[in-house]
């Protein structure tokens, strides 16, 4: 054969050289000195710094990572050792997707910034990386951030499908009383910032975020209009549509505000929300006369008008009530002097803070404690809510009782906190020693209230605790390399100094590696363990290693109940025998998919909707609301329509009772749930219902 024809032949039968485009630039900032290129080795332009490339095929299928070291004149991909992350990337359709894609990907001290472009985001199936742990975080618009810390040890990682989740969103279409549409209505977040504006129709959509607490809302307002709030539910997932919202004509609040003095001041005016504190602030009005008059708009409702001035204890909260007429209210600002002292038992505290809440808390000071005293200006009269801080109480803080005569010019307040305590130390059960890392949370139940805090002991492992009302002290107590300890502590009327020394012991070990039904890692789910005194928290609560590896510390031969839940919903019950000694092999525990819904349903007797508790049983083991509820990511109960839906649980078996309160729920739990027959239901992928009826009236008195 001719040599031509051969060469002609060979080179028909080589591959033809694989197309992409390479990205180098600098650490932790987005490449953008990119090219496009052929082959597997390119030459690059030697810097006297460490660099980083993306190498990304034409298709965009396949994304490579690596380093450009200090001088170096060629890039090669076939250098190195490399794992390969197997993955698909989705979205969802109604929030525009495909959409550019911000990745993220950190090794080490190396982190590589790049945007897959919207052409290529569903396409790409691989992430080629250095081996090591690395922590990948992707990023859409109108999406929720995907990120997740994964040990690329091997070959090739299986990722799996990346659903990036949409960011939840409130709708609605905004009306008059006659149904007409308000263009131009504003939708505003908790923080007073706008988040939408209704177009000609009166329709909104509101993006929420990723962090907004379930407890807040939005308000709806609109000029000539009272603004109305919107109380968001708990479950904070998808679309929020609350249908059509109504505007009442605004009547007119006029608040003449009078100071002793022209001072540069604002008077803010929020809706009054019982159920929580954080109200909603509806408008923000400045003050620089001594008297003048400023006026808002607002509907029939209840409401607070704020008057500030400079210090943070210059704040006047005033309670107004409008109706279906306007309203005038004349506001006084009444200086007084605030002048006391600070005694712990007959000894003087010497520095310390009092911090003051206002009656509805819409405003919160401090007050610095000097040499035993402390003296400030104040606006606010009467019932406040006052709490002390000091070194000699230890690191909690205690609740005190503001004087009566609160308002007087000046106003005595002499602070005397009774020495009742609770102390000891936090030592090793063996050696006797302190132990380092202890954490120690506090429940403190008296017979009108309830407080919670942390204690952290000191570097020799005494601890101080406030007992300054009977009740009981329960305390949960945690540390690396010991098993936890829960105690209960009783204060009588009649203790002062309670001396209870923690001895903590190490115990055995039983190693867990938790995995999904995958056979994936459960990286850094929660352990949960039983339900503290409020039956609304864990007792206990600890995560797994990036590699879903926990060790389970305990008694020799006690029998456990733990709950795991993985970041990706569901959870797997497991009771279980602690070894007798050292030296256990891991045990493994698999997580099933989160595949099912539940509807629950609550009625009264008689078949009307009602607000209820729910207490769930999962194949034969309770799962606690506090348990559930780190599953589901809302309250287990019932709205007061009787509805409930609760996503993301494992296939099973499901028994539901509805309970009256925290003592019902204690109860049923505690006798196994013989004393009503549940309502059951067998789940699978998709969703199950359940109606379960609401205790008689005299059994939710006695479980209130």
């Amino acid at each position: 054969m001719p040599l031509l024809a051969l060469l002609l032949l060979l080179a028909a039968d080589a591959p033809e050289p694989v197309r992409g485009r390479l990205c180098v630039g600098e650490l932790k900032k987005p490449l953008t000195q990119c090219s496009d290129v052929r082959g597997r080795a390119f030459a690059v332009a030697p810097d006297e710094r460490d660099r980083v490339f993306v190498w990304t095929t034409a298709d965009g299928s396949t994304a490579q990572l690596g380093v450009v070291a200090a001088r170096a004149e060629k890039v090669d991909l076939d250098a190195g050792e490399r794992s390969t992350l197997d993955l698909t990337i989705s979205g969802e359709p109604s929030r525009g997707w495909p959409l550019d894609v911000k990745a993220v990907v950190g090794h080490r001290e190396h982190f590589w910034t790049w945007v897959v472009d919207a052409r290529t985001a569903t396409r790409l199936r691989r992430i080629v990386v250095p081996r090591g742990p690395v922590a990948l975080s992707l990023r859409a618009e109108h999406h929720a951030d995907f990120k997740r810390s994964l040990n690329a040890k091997d070959e090739r990682v299986a990722v799996g499908v990346i659903a990036l989740v949409p960011l939840p969103q409130a709708r609605g279409i905004v009306v008059d009383a006659e149904g007409k549409a308000i263009t131009g209505a504003q939708v505003t977040l908790m923080d007073a910032t706008t988040c939408a504006n209704t177009d000609d129709r009166g329709a909104f959509a509101c993006e929420l975020g990723e962090r907004r607490r379930p407890q807040e809302g939005i308000t709806v307002s609109s000029g000539g209009y009272a603004a109305r709030d919107l109380e968001l539910p708990g479950d904070l997932r998808g679309e929020i549509d609350f249908g059509r919202v109504t505007l009442t004509k605004a009547r007119a609040l006029t608040v003449t505000v009078v100071r002793p003095e022209a001072a540069a001041g604002t008077v803010t005016l929020y809706s009054d929300i019982k159920s929580r504190y954080d109200h909603s602030r509806l408008a923000t009005r400045d003050l620089r006369e001594r008297e003048e008059v400023v006026r808002f708009d607002a509907g029939e409702g209840d409401y607070l008008v704020v008057v500030e001035g400079k210090e943070s204890t210059e704040r006047l909260e005033v309670p107004v009530k409008m109706k279906d007429a306007d309203v005038e209210k004349t506001i006084t600002v009444k200086p007084y002097r605030l002048i006391g002292t600070l005694r712990f038992g007959d000894d003087v505290i010497a520095t310390g803070t009092i911090g003051i809440n206002a009656p509805d808390h819409t405003w919160r000071a401090e007050i610095p404690v000097t040499a035993g005293g402390f003296e400030a200006t104040f606006w606010q009269r009467g019932r406040m809510f006052a709490w002390v801080k000091a070194p000699e109480l230890g690191r909690t803080s205690e609740r005190v009782e503001m004087p009566e005569t609160t308002g007087t010019d000046p106003t005595r307040w002499d602070i005397r906190i009774e020495k009742k305590m609770i102390v000891g130390r936090v030592l090793d059960a063996q050696t006797k020693q302190p132990v380092s890392g202890v954490r120690m949370q506090l429940t403190a139940e008296s017979d009108n209230s309830k407080f919670y805090t942390s204690v952290e002991p000191e570097a020799d492992g005494s601890y101080r605790i406030m007992s300054s009302r009977p009740g009981t002290y329960s305390l949960r107590i945690t540390a690396p390399g010991y098993a936890p300890l829960s105690i209960d502590v009783p204060v009588t009327a009649e203790d002062r100094i309670k001396t209870v020394d923690i001895a903590l012991d190490r115990g055995v070990v039983q190693p867990l590696e938790i995995v999904l039904a995958s056979g994936a890692p459960a990286r850094a789910a929660m352990i949960l363990e039983g339900v503290q005194p409020d039956r609304v928290n864990p007792q206990f609560m600890f995560n797994a290693d990036p590699e879903g590896r926990f060790e389970l510390r305990g008694k020799p031969g006690e029998t456990r109940l733990i709950y795991i839940v993985p970041r990706e919903g569901s959870f797997a019950v497991l009771r279980l025998v602690m070894p007798k000694e050292a030296g256990a092999g891991p045990l493994r525990v698999v997580v099933p998919d989160g595949t099912a819904t539940l509807r629950v349903r609550a009625t009264t007797a008689d078949d009307k909707p009602a607000a209820a508790g729910l207490l769930i049983r999962y194949n034969g083991e309770f799962v606690p609301g506090a348990i559930l509820r780190f599953v589901t990511k809302v309250a287990i109960g019932t709205e007061d329509n009787g509805k409930a839906v609760f996503a993301r649980l494992p296939a099973g078996m499901y028994e539901v009772w509805a309970v009256a309160g925290q003592r019902d729920d204690a109860m049923m739990v505690a006798t196994g749930g013989v004393s009503r027959p549940p309502a059951r239901v067998g789940l699978s992928a998709g969703e199950g219902a359940v109606q379960v009826v609401a205790p008689p009236r005299e059994v939710r008195r006695r479980g209130e």
